[in-house]
């Protein structure tokens, strides 16, 4: 199984970095408030250990707007939350008079929208870096246990990157996630390669 060293592992974090910037600035300035980041955390997990992990960040019940995507390599992004939390975001993105049974009646649409926002900005940045192009489909709620929202086979190994964020004054945190399998990685790293060759 191939695996990145240390310089095409050190690129594809500050090329993540940029992308969830970018993505975050647009979230920043819908929510009206500062979004913190953390440095992107790169996993080569089972399916079964990619749930679990997911359960124990997310306490279980999850909000995920999700995307497949196709292109440069094929995979899956998603965007998840504390299902508790989506609801506060929902009240901070269309005004803080909304109560939480106005909130959740209009939730999948808000959280929609959001979604498609951060993940299409994220892919698209990520497209630029590698002089390429992403084809995504349309984005996909679903809410609920979070460990239900793997279905693949569950001792398949797959490439899972976190990205975590916060809005700093609402304490609301958040998760971007990449799922590559196991030969989108060694496409991806193929593409790294090529920029290490560019720049040295």
């Amino acid at each position: 199984m191939a695996e990145f060293d240390d310089l095409e592992k050190d690129i594809f974090i500050e090329l993540l970095n940029i992308a969830v910037g970018q993505a975050a600035a647009g979230l920043s300035e819908l929510v009206q408030e500062k979004i913190d980041m953390f440095v992107p955390n790169l996993h080569t997990l089972s399916e079964r250990e990619a749930s679990a992990l997911v359960d124990e960040k997310l306490g279980h019940q999850a909000t995920v707007i999700s995307e497949r995507f196709s292109g440069i390599v094929p995979g899956q992004i998603m965007l998840l939350f504390p299902q508790a939390e989506s609801l506060i975001l929902v009240r901070k993105m269309l005004g803080e008079e909304m109560d939480e049974a106005s909130a959740s009646e209009v939730e999948q649409e808000a959280l929609s929208e959001i979604g498609n926002m951060i993940l299409n900005s994220c892919l698209s940045s990520l497209a630029d870096a590698f002089e390429g192009r992403f084809i995504g489909e349309l984005p996909v709620y679903a809410s609920g246990q979070a460990s239900r929202l793997f279905k693949g086979k569950e001792d398949q190994e797959i490439l899972f990157i976190e990205v975590n964020f916060r809005l700093s004054e609402s304490d609301i945190n958040g998760y971007i996630v990449i799922i590559l399998s196991i030969e989108g990685m060694a496409e991806l790293q193929q593409y790294l390669k090529n920029i290490v060759t560019q720049n040295i």
